[in-house]
């Protein structure tokens, strides 16, 4: 991989990660919305595991909603670019093929509505642009864990995981990828701090806030249910 190129995914990879720090930094009890029907039904019983549940799953939520857009951007630096074609997100050429691939996360990602609409989608482009192929692009996965609903409703063809990053690619990338990932965790800190350090003193501010405002034990799911009810 081209050092350019490199630094250009690393920093795409950095914005992730700061992302994630920045979310969780601003994470509080007062801006928290706890779901006492599902925190019983976990059976989260006390301070330190509802805290952890709920640090975890805003987390997750932040960085799913930044991710999508990001990976667009680095398969548009390794092989592709813009299409500016409704369906496709990125157009490349191979052995003097067209192609415009729509990417997904992995291998359960679409409903079958939504692979309706992808087949629309990408029919659509391929149409305004004779010759070219439709392609659906997975980041993860294998083929053999593709959903039914892809299996079953798909039109165009799909490629996943490691074929899918070779394709755009070259042999090997998907590796290099994951190792520049790493390296970013590695090497991230924001305002002197790793994630980590971060995330404990969140932990521990959190689950002290949950205590000291709903008790704990059978206290704890009372004052869950009234305060959020």
């Amino acid at each position: 991989m081209k050092e350019e190129i490199r630094n250009l995914i690393k920093k795409e990879f950095s914005a992730i990660a700061r992302s994630r720090y920045n979310a969780l930094k601003k994470l509080g009890i007062k801006n928290l919305n706890f779901n006492p029907f599902l925190l019983r039904i976990l059976n989260l019983d006390s301070p330190e595991k509802i805290a952890e549940f709920m640090i975890n799953e805003r987390l997750e939520r932040s960085v799913v909603t930044s991710f999508g857009s990001r990976i667009q951007k680095i398969a548009k630096l390794i092989g592709g670019k813009g299409t500016g074609v409704e369906g496709g997100d990125i157009f490349i050429e191979r052995t003097g093929k067209r192609y415009y691939i729509q990417m997904k996360a992995g291998p359960n990602t679409p409903n079958k509505d939504l692979v309706r609409m992808i087949n629309q989608l990408l029919l659509s482009a391929t149409r305004r642009n004779a010759g070219s192929i439709a392609l659906l692009g997975m980041t993860y996965g294998k083929r053999e864990k593709v959903s039914n609903i892809i299996r079953g409703y798909s039109q165009v063809d799909w490629k996943i995981g490691r074929e899918f990053w070779e394709f755009i690619g070259y042999r090997g990338i998907a590796q290099e990828i994951y190792e520049i990932i790493g390296e970013v965790n590695k090497e991230f800190k924001e305002e002197g701090k790793t994630f980590s350090q971060l995330y404990d003193e969140k932990l521990d501010e959190l689950q002290e806030a949950i205590r000291k405002k709903y008790g704990e034990e059978e206290k704890l799911w009372e004052r869950l249910f009234k305060d959020n009810m």
